[in-house]
Formats: structure tokens, C-alpha cells, sequence
């Protein structure tokens, strides 16, 4: 085995290895975080940092390639998917008003409903 080869391969696999740990560390996230929002900031790390570095080990040992290039087109398209999802999901939830499950004491509180005083030429808020 070349030198060159010896080192692709090597940097190949501390690829391989970084990026399963990322994803081994983002599964053990969400399910040891207590709220949504750290459960979805584990999903995020796991999906674009692991998935990054799989994928560029993976490239590396299938050389210049149909495969490789295919890794790459996959790459790609997580990337692009990946980046607007973290802030997609949490909006239907934070909209409902359920902001964290875990949490009662945390979760958004309602508005009270607003009574209006009218006096001659100014209307005032009451919120008691």
C-alpha cells in the first residue's frame, strides 16, 4: 500500500468514526434531554454534522466514482433540506401554545382577555 492510499484511507475512516459519533451522541441526546428545544438541537447536530462527515469518509473510500458522486448529490441535497427544518418544526407546536411538554410550569400562558374601559376621547387596556 502507497503512501498516499495509506492516508486516504486512515482520514477515511477518522471520517467514518467522527461522524458516527456525532450520530451516536445526537441519539443519545434526544432521548436524555429533557425539553423539545434541546431534543431538536440534538436532531439538528446528528443530521448535519454526522451526516457530513459520513458521508465524506464514505466518498473517500469509493474513490473517484459513480458512487462518489452520488454520495455527493446526496450530500448536497441534505444540505439543503436539512438547514430549514430545525426552524420548521417547532412552529406548529409554538403556535398551539404548548412551547415545552415536559415543562407545565414553562409553557407559554395564555393572554387574559383584554377588557376595554372607555372614557371620552381614550380607550385603556384593562388586563386584570
Amino acid at each position: 500500500m502507497t503512501f498516499p492510499a495509506l492516508l486516504i484511507d486512515i482520514l477515511s475512516w477518522a471520517m467514518i468514526l467522527a461522524g458516527s459519533f456525532f450520530v451516536i451522541i445526537g441519539a443519545v441526546g434526544i432521548l436524555r434531554f429533557p425539553d423539545f428545544w434541546s431534543r431538536l438541537h440534538a436532531a439538528s447536530v446528528t443530521e448535519s454534522a454526522g451526516m457530513i462527515l459520513l458521508l465524506i469518509g464514505m466518498a473517500l473510500q469509493t474513490g473517484w466514482t459513480l458512487i462518489a458522486f452520488k454520495l455527493g448529490v446526496i450530500g448536497i441535497f441534505m444540505l439543503i433540506t436539512a438547514q430549514p427544518q430545525p426552524m420548521l418544526w417547532p412552529m406548529p407546536r409554538w403556535y398551539l401554545g404548548c412551547g415545552h411538554l415536559n415543562y407545565p410550569k414553562l409553557r407559554r400562558k395564555r393572554l387574559p382577555q383584554k377588557r376595554l374601559i372607555k372614557t371620552k376621547q381614550v380607550t385603556h387596556r384593562k388586563l386584570h
